[in-house]
C-alpha cells in the first residue's frame, strides 16, 4: 500500500467551486472519514481521487504515482 496525498486540490464547474484547496495526507493503512453537510464536496473529492471527476488544479498522488497534477500535461 502507499500513502494518498492531496495538495491544494480544487474542483470547479464553471463559476461554482465545489472543492477549494483541500490538502491532506493519509498514511498507508490508515482510515479517513469525510464528514460534512450535503453539498460540501465530499463525493466530488472522492470521485476525483477515483478518476471519475476531473480536478481543476492541485495534485493527487498515491505513493510516487501522480494520478493528477494540475501543473503537468500527461500524454
Amino acid at each position: 500500500m502507499a500513502d494518498l496525498v492531496l495538495e491544494n486540490l480544487t474542483i470547479a464547474y464553471g463559476d461554482v467551486t465545489a472543492v477549494e484547496n483541500i490538502s491532506l495526507s493519509i498514511p498507508s493503512g490508515e482510515f479517513l472519514t469525510l464528514l460534512g453537510p450535503s453539498g460540501c464536496g465530499k463525493s466530488t473529492t472522492l470521485f476525483a481521487i477515483a478518476g471519475l471527476n476531473d480536478a481543476t488544479s492541485g495534485l493527487i498522488r498515491v505513493g510516487d504515482t501522480e494520478l493528477f497534477n494540475g501543473q503537468k500535461t500527461y500524454q
